[in-house]
């Protein structure tokens, strides 16, 4: 969550600040304080609108019946959006400002660029809203999957002892015990790039994905064949 809201707003949400989670039954549990931290707010809020949304997929499309009264993700929206409008507003006015001191033109980018920065920057004319929907899609994609990689890669190198010794060969044979990797550093080393593409395979951060028809379709088929009729709602 850090290292996504870093890279998209440039604004660290320092989960890491909060304190430990312990079970409720624990005489560690956790105080008042840590539970009204802002990195535990954020992260809540995204993790229970994260639920609903599964929730929502379950029923498919008679989900609004499950949410007659109220919509039950907009509750946990206010939480997220009050810490990206600040940091979007923010962006959108530094942008305005540097086209009026004509600083905008030929602009290349820049190091340490924020994705929100990037977009408003080289997008004339969108509205901030869908900046703040688009930002919001990456960091669902940003949420686990990173922790969950590095995650399960140490487990599987510590259980094979074989693996993690060749691996380390061949970083030290690269870039030694001190140098960062570059682009093209992370491309020659084909032995890292292995034991990554292993590691999703057995452990994939996102095991599935859904996708729906908008609207009614018809797809080619192959040279000769009849092609596909997709009607709309189709998963």
């Amino acid at each position: 969550m850090d290292s996504a809201t870093e890279f998209l707003f440039a604004k660290d949400v320092q989960s890491l600040g909060a304190a430990l989670p312990y079970p409720h039954y624990s005489p560690l549990s956790q105080s008042l304080a840590s539970e009204n931290h802002p990195a535990n707010i954020f992260s809540k809020a995204f993790d229970e609108a994260q639920r609903r949304i599964a929730f929502r997929a379950r029923y498919g499309a008679s989900w609004p019946l499950t949410e007659f009264w109220k919509d039950k993700i907009q509750e946990q929206m206010g939480p997220i959006y009050n810490f990206i409008t600040p940091i979007l507003e923010d962006a959108v006015s530094r942008k305005k400002e540097a086209v009026k001191l004509g600083a905008d033109d030929d602009r290349e980018v820049q190091d340490g660029e924020s994705l929100i920065d990037h977009l408003i920057n080289y997008t004339d004319g969108v509205d901030p809203i869908v900046l703040r929907d688009e930002t919001l899609n990456i960091l669902l994609a940003g949420r686990d999957t990173t922790t969950n990689s590095i995650s399960y890669s140490i487990y599987m190198m510590a259980k094979y002892p074989k693996v993690l010794r060749r691996l380390r060969d061949e970083i030290l044979s690269k870039l030694g015990s001190s140098r960062r990797p570059t682009y093209d550093d992370m491309k020659d080393m084909k032995y890292l790039r292995a034991v990554i593409n292993e590691t999703l395979r057995l452990y994939p951060a996102v095991p599935f994905n859904i996708r729906t028809t908008s609207k009614a379709v018809i797809w080619p088929s192959k040279i000769g064949g009849k092609p596909f009729y997709i009607p709309a709602n189709s998963k």
